[in-house]
């Protein structure tokens, strides 16, 4: 079994090389509670790891695993109405689009 890496980056912190490394090694990413995530936080992660991989696919080929429960809590939408916080779950992100013709 492979080394397992368990770290949240806030997105002002710097990444260290040896985490990129790391990082860039993995066979599987858990995006725990996804649900609460805005779909513009999962598209930035997605082209992030496009970018540390050099791969157009979605999330530079890395095998991602989204779980949450749907009944929970959407993400934050400041002075949102029901239909733009709706808009900005991960139903709507732009990943779920790749490969699409």
């Amino acid at each position: 079994m492979g080394t397992i890496l368990s770290r949240t980056w806030p997105v002002d912190d710097h990444v260290e090389e040896y985490e990129l490394a790391i990082a860039t090694q993995a066979a599987l990413v858990v995006w725990h509670e996804a649900v609460m995530a805005h779909k513009d936080n999962i598209n930035c992660v997605d082209r992030t790891f496009q970018d540390f991989r050099d791969d157009k696919r979605a999330f530079g080929g890395y095998i991602v695993v989204f779980f949450g429960d749907f009944r929970q809590v959407l993400p934050v939408v400041p002075g949102g109405s029901r239909a733009q916080v709706v808009l900005a779950s991960i139903k709507y992100a732009d990943y779920r689009t790749l490969g699409e013709d």
